[in-house]
């Protein structure tokens, strides 16, 4: 009776995967994503999408692990498909791992969605790292959050705002400045304290439907397309990393975010989308 049930189920799932124009897996299958917080709603947005079409799949996106932490995760064989904001170094590609870039991100400077001010420049950020501003516009006390120093937002972020890293050295020498190692726990923060400031990736504030907005930077609004097109300044491109040969879930969902649901899933979620790349 069980083993007719089961056969039962199983030409049930074929037959709708078929009427809706999928190729269906083979079986069951898990996928396990995992790597910086950058890429995590998004993963998940996409993920609950493709399981409505592979009711059988089961996709864990684990909480963040960094880029690099992701890398080593998957190199260990602890998850499927790491998701990163840089490509593969040298020795990493060594170990038979590959890379396909899937969307660019603006790297943004955020604040919590009740304060009033819209708007910052570059040496208005100067200023409010260094301490040497301590109020918004507004009035209301600026508080501003860091990230660690060799985190990618931070080294992006000094690249382009001139005075900034020595904005964030002076902010790191004051205790009252606080730091946080994650997106998530970034944003958290950002959301919980009055007044503050600091970067977060476009994608993580739209994709986690986050109470952040991201400021207009020098003028410049943060959107898909002011990241194609260039007029946005900071940005940061997302990949996949994956085995030399990866599991036939992990390609079937590679496959599905170049389909058109899943680009338009990653453009809603602050991605300028790259063009697809076989392979």
């Amino acid at each position: 009776m069980l083993k007719s049930t089961a056969r039962t189920l199983a030409a049930l799932l074929l037959m709708s995967a078929l009427n809706a124009g999928l190729a269906p897996l083979a079986q069951a299958e898990s996928l396990r994503i995992g790597g910086t917080g950058a890429g995590l709603g998004t993963m998940r947005l996409l993920a609950k999408a493709f399981t409505r079409k592979h009711q059988a799949t089961v996709i864990e996106v684990v909480s963040s692990l960094g880029s690099g932490g992701g890398i080593k995760a998957l190199a260990a064989g602890s998850i499927d498909l790491a998701v990163s904001s840089r490509d593969l170094k040298d020795a990493e590609r060594a170990q038979g791992m590959q890379t396909r870039a899937y969307g660019r991100t603006a790297l943004v400077f955020a604040t919590p969605t009740d304060n009033s001010v819209n708007s910052v420049t570059s040496i208005e950020l100067a200023a409010i790292f260094s301490g040497a501003q301590s109020a918004w516009s507004n009035g209301t006390l600026v508080r501003p959050i860091l990230r660690p120093k060799t985190e990618t937002d931070t080294t992006l972020a000094e690249e382009h705002i001139s005075g900034l890293r020595e904005a964030l050295a002076k902010a790191r020498s004051r205790p009252a400045v606080p730091l946080y190692f994650t997106d998530q726990e970034t944003a958290d923060a950002l959301e919980r304290i009055p007044g503050s400031v600091g970067t977060m990736s476009l994608s993580v504030i739209q994709s986690e439907k986050r109470r952040l907005k991201a400021l207009t930077l020098d003028g410049h609004t943060a959107t898909p397309q002011s990241i194609a097109d260039g007029s946005y300044p900071i940005v940061k491109t997302l990949y996949f990393v994956f085995p030399a040969k990866p599991s036939q879930i992990c390609k079937v969902f590679l496959d599905f975010v170049y389909s058109a649901e899943g680009r338009a899933i990653l453009e809603n979620a602050g991605h300028q989308v790259l063009p697809t790349v076989s392979g």
